[in-house]
């Protein structure tokens, strides 16, 4: 018979989670901004650095954030160097 108990695995912390979603956002925002163009380009370019600095902290979360976020953590499994 199927055990009913589940366990949940965390994937992700809350901050690369927001990472994320305001990453989505933000793409959207330059993507329209960019196509009407005009007085629109202001919030095209503050969108791009907005995006920029997310970049950044992700890469520096990546380093320095939970066990769930960090890059070394992404792979499990060790690389072996195959036998000639």
């Amino acid at each position: 018979m199927a055990d009913n108990s589940e366990q949940k695995v965390q994937v992700w912390d809350l901050p690369v989670r927001l990472f994320h979603w305001t990453l989505v956002v933000l793409m959207a925002v330059s993507y329209f901004s960019g196509r009407e163009g005009g007085d629109w380009m202001k919030l095209h370019f503050w969108s791009g650095y907005a995006i920029l600095t997310l970049l950044l902290f992700r890469v520096a979360w990546g380093f320095v954030g939970s066990t769930t976020a960090r890059f070394a953590d992404f792979v499990k499994a060790r690389w072996r160097p195959s036998s000639i």
